[in-house]
This record gives C-alpha cells, sequence and structure tokens, in this order.
C-alpha cells in the first residue's frame, strides 16, 4: 500500500464518523496488516488491576465482578455491542472517576492480579494527547520509546492514527481498531490513557480470554460514596460496608465484616 493510499484511507476514517461499521473494519483491518508495533510484557509478580461496579447490595458471584455478559453489553471504547471485554485500572483512584460515581452511590471495587506474565499492546501515548488532555504529567517516555519501533512514514502515519482515534470520542472507529489487537481467542490486553482522569493514570482492557485463563481474584470492597468535593482533583468520602477476600467452587463470595484496618484504608478518603 502506498502512503499517498495510506493517507486517503485514515482520512476516509477520520472524517466520515457515520461509515458503516462493516466499511470502518475493513478499512482498519488493512492498515492494522501492515503497521509494525512492539508489545510490551507485564509482569505477574508485579501488576494489579482495579474494577469498579455499582452495586445496590453485594454482589453474589465472582462473575459478577468480572466482565459483563454479552446481551448487556454496550458499545466501549474497547468493544462492540454484545462484545465484552474487561475494563480495569492500575489505579485504584481512577475507577471512581471513569465510573462517574455520585454521592449515596453504593460502589465494588475489586482487585485482581495476573497468574503469569502477560503481553499487553499500547494505545493512546503521545506528548500531543497528553497535552490535549490536559494531563499533569508528561507522557511516559519507556511507553513512547516502546511505541516507536518501525520509523518508515506509512508506518508512523498508521501508528499516529491508532493512538490518536482510540482516545477520540468515536466508539465505532476505536473499538474497531481495538478488535484487532484484542483477538478473541488470544490472551490480549490494552494499555491506554484514563481519559476520564486526564490521562493521569493507565485504563486497560483484557479481551474475555485473558481475563477467564489468566485473572485472580483479590479481594473486594462495597463501598458507599458519601461525599464528592472538587473537580480537578476529585476528593471522595467513602464508608467501606463489606469486604470479601474469598468465594467457594462454585464461584460464590463470602462476605464478611470490614475490620478497622480495612474501614481507614487510602480508599476511603482518595482523590486524583
Amino acid at each position: 500500500m502506498t502512503n499517498f493510499e495510506i493517507h486517503k484511507m485514515i482520512r476516509l476514517l477520520r472524517t466520515n464518523v457515520n461509515l458503516p461499521i462493516n466499511i470502518v473494519m475493513q478499512k482498519v483491518g488493512l492498515l492494522f496488516n501492515i503497521y509494525k508495533h512492539n508489545r510490551i510484557i507485564l509482569s505477574a509478580e508485579e501488576v494489579v488491576f482495579y474494577r469498579a461496579i455499582k452495586y445496590t447490595a453485594p454482589p453474589e458471584s465472582l462473575k459478577q465482578l468480572s466482565y459483563p455478559p454479552s446481551e448487556i453489553t454496550k458499545l466501549g471504547r474497547a468493544n462492540f455491542n454484545n462484545q465484552p471485554v474487561f475494563y480495569c485500572s492500575g489505579n485504584p483512584k481512577a475507577v471512581f472517576s471513569e465510573l462517574d460515581v455520585n454521592s449515596g452511590d453504593l460502589v465494588v471495587l475489586s482487585k485482581w492480579k495476573l497468574k503469569k506474565d502477560a503481553v499487553f499492546s499500547l494505545l493512546g501515548y503521545s506528548d500531543e494527547n497528553f497535552e490535549t488532555l490536559n494531563a499533569s504529567r508528561n507522557c511516559p517516555r519507556l511507553i513512547t520509546s516502546v511505541q516507536n519501533v518501525n520509523s518508515s512514514n506509512s508506518n508512523k502515519k498508521i501508528h499516529k492514527f491508532f493512538i490518536d482515534s482510540f482516545v477520540s470520542n468515536n466508539y465505532n472507529l476505536s473499538a474497531s481498531i481495538a478488535s484487532f489487537f484484542l483477538p478473541k481467542n488470544i490472551e490480549s490486553g490494552l494499555i491506554y490513557p484514563a481519559i476520564a482522569v486526564k490521562a493521569n493514570a493507565e485504563n486497560c482492557a483484557l479481551n474475555t480470554a485473558m481475563a477467564d485463563r489468566n485473572l485472580q481474584f483479590i479481594n473486594a470492597k462495597w463501598y458507599r460514596i458519601d461525599n464528592i468535593q472538587g473537580s480537578d482533583p476529585r476528593t471522595y468520602t467513602m464508608t467501606c460496608l463489606s469486604c470479601s477476600d474469598s468465594f467457594d467452587a462454585t464461584g460464590r463470595l463470602y462476605w464478611r465484616e470490614p475490620t478497622q484496618h480495612e474501614k481507614a484504608y487510602i480508599y476511603d478518603n482518595c482523590s486524583l
């Protein structure tokens, strides 16, 4: 594919937000097939993920803390309708902003780790994107160095298109891009800057294969959001109502009263 053809294809995808999804997928697939990029390996010994879901009562099963059933899954940044992924963050403070919680909400915050080292792709990381999102940190140099695997003009164009489009508000386009980085039957994950907190934390999207085979539950805490102050940053005051760190052979969660230490833990008063 020539540089002109690549430029023309990217322009079509960027400027026509109402393109039929089959056309978007076809064009993105052609670009992905010639795109050269590195991935990173996350160590199971070092990485922890956090996921938050609103629940008016503690959920009964471990499955309810994972990705949603396909029949209720809606279009998201990294997924199509009826095609769930496991959204999470490496920062426990960021998930509340991503969930857009309000005072009085009841939220379960679950904590997970990898069973074994896993391969992740990177999207959304550039100095320009961090400036646009008003991040209070610089774009991590390690991440940009990993991304810059091929310096050809054609690869640079595709790379910029992918990383910019993934953090745009065009979910049909970002989900199309994600689908090629998250093939269904191969354990795969994406890391990208958390938009809700102005790129000041990392979000992740794991396909169901990785979530099912390579995630290990650590614990869950059921919180009441008592108060939210400020907007940039937000400060959350929360009360921990119940905890779970075990489940039976069927996946049924055992809930218990929180200890004094758990009630006073960092998540009870957190800001970002």
